[in-house]
């Protein structure tokens, strides 16, 4: 709602352009928490994904990937951890960077999959886009399920 006489809406001063909706807020949270996810070298918009993990096999000679969540957490170490604290609730290397137990208990697996699919684009200037391989998202979803 906008407040006509201040120019602003409940999520702020109002810019130029479209009305900030409920709908788009509600998508907007969760990319919000997760604008604090990583804090690797940031890949230009072209950039390659990486290479997928050699599959482990769920049976001798089927080569079904299974994630794997000591994977998930390397992962996290890369891309992540130059500004996170991956466990417990201690300070992040960053100080704006919200501990991964936190940011877990705030977005759940289920949330994150999607974003980790399409690429996390950064809203800030101190963190990088993410884009990982579909292996390696099954991998970090399992380590961040077990934060």
């Amino acid at each position: 709602m906008t407040n006509s006489a201040t120019g602003t809406c409940r999520f702020g001063p109002r810019l130029a352009g479209p009305r900030i909706t409920a709908s788009f807020a509600r998508r907007a949270v969760p990319l919000l928490a997760l604008a604090s996810i990583g804090c690797g070298p940031t890949p230009g918009p072209d950039a390659p994904l990486r290479e997928a993990p050699a599959a482990n096999a769920t049976a001798p000679g089927t080569g079904a990937w299974e994630p794997d969540p000591t994977l998930g957490r390397q992962i996290a170490v890369d891309v992540c951890g130059r500004c996170h604290a991956l466990e417990g609730e201690g300070p992040s290397p960053h100080r704006a960077a919200p501990p991964f137990p936190i940011l877990a208990r705030r977005l759940s697996a289920d949330t994150l999959l999607p974003l980790l699919e399409e690429g996390i684009r950064a809203v800030h200037p101190d963190m990088p886009e993410i884009r990982l391989a579909p292996a390696e998202i099954d991998s970090f979803i399992a380590f961040w399920s077990q934060l």
